[in-house]
């Protein structure tokens, strides 16, 4: 090739752009605990079956469809979860049996899965690319590092973790004003058909006893998230703590045995019943699951424990 054909050549490449506007990839291969999954570089139609919704929202992504809490929590999606999110979010009544001509009728570009729905993966990736989380449920940080790997947004997650930070360590200097260092607390769940108390893990277990310092019962175990204790009211007066959070699920059974223990003696007199120190805490385990609900979740505590 002469050298007038080279300059032609160099001049050509130039003028059509190729050198001055390269072609971004597509697709990404992302990396999880199943192996690895091919996705568009930037998801719009997104699916979520673990139930980090909240989190999503915070790193400014579109979902479309997500996990209904109506069966407990009385309606589909929190409140400030549609005030925050841009288009509609389609719910799914059971993320372990989800509608499969729902789910290709939604035709999601990315499904989300937990860690312990791994027995689903296969199917899922049929309909479309599949990626699953395997975060410790309730630990919203690693959450959000995991999600922000995924989606390309780790910068963002970090933002988004630093500022949440700083607001739990504001509150919990000012829970340390009022609340003595050998109070213990208990978060307790009256559902359908018990009641339960729940430890240092989880969603509700991080806030309360992690982000917040608050002291859970000394004789409670605590060392696996599972073991969330199914009390009579007799285990309750064994615990009998200082301070007791009260979430009630939706639903009339769950609100006869509220009933019921609201009549019970033995209720009346646990210390923290007498004293006073019993906060409403119904919105705790849904609003818990991701770093705004749990900032609304820390001013509606300081307000419940400093202003009682």
């Amino acid at each position: 090739m002469n050298k007038l054909m080279v300059i032609l050549v160099i001049a050509f490449v130039l003028f059509s752009g190729v050198i001055a506007a390269p072609i971004e990839a597509s697709t990404r291969i992302v990396k999880h605990e199943l192996g690895q999954t091919e996705i568009p570089a930037e998801p719009k139609r997104v699916v979520d079956l673990v139930g980090v919704l909240d989190s999503l929202i915070a790193l400014d992504l579109e979902v479309t469809a997500a996990q209904s809490e109506m069966s407990w929590a009385g309606f589909h999606f929190a409140p400030y979860v549609l005030e925050r999110h841009q288009g509609a979010i389609t719910p799914i009544e059971d993320i372990y049996n989800p509608s499969v001509e729902l789910l290709i009728s939604l035709e999601p570009d990315l499904i989300l899965l937990y860690k312990n729905m791994g027995d689903m993966y296969d199917d899922l990736s049929k309909i479309a690319p599949t990626v699953v989380l395997s975060f410790e449920w309730g630990d919203i940080r690693a959450g959000l590092r995991e999600l922000g790997v995924i989606f390309a947004q780790e910068e963002k997650a970090e933002e988004v973790i630093e500022e949440y930070d700083q607001l739990a360590r504001a509150a919990r200097n000012k829970l340390k004003a009022v609340v003595e260092e050998n109070e213990e607390v208990m978060f307790l769940r009256i559902t359908n058909k018990f009641y339960r108390v729940y430890n240092n893990f989880g969603q509700v277990g991080r806030l309360l006893y992690q982000d917040l310092g608050f002291q859970i019962m000394k004789d409670y175990p605590a060392d696996k998230w599972k073991k969330l204790q199914q009390l009579s009211l007799e285990g309750l007066f064994f615990y009998n703590p200082d301070r007791i959070f009260l979430s009630t699920d939706n639903g009339t059974e769950a609100a006869r045995l509220l009933s019921e223990l609201e009549k019970s003696n033995t209720w009346k007199n646990l210390k923290a019943v007498k004293n006073g120190y019993l906060y409403d805490a119904n919105d705790f385990l849904h609003y818990a699951q991701g770093p705004i609900g749990s900032r609304i979740l820390i001013d509606q505590i300081l307000e419940e424990v400093i202003i009682e």
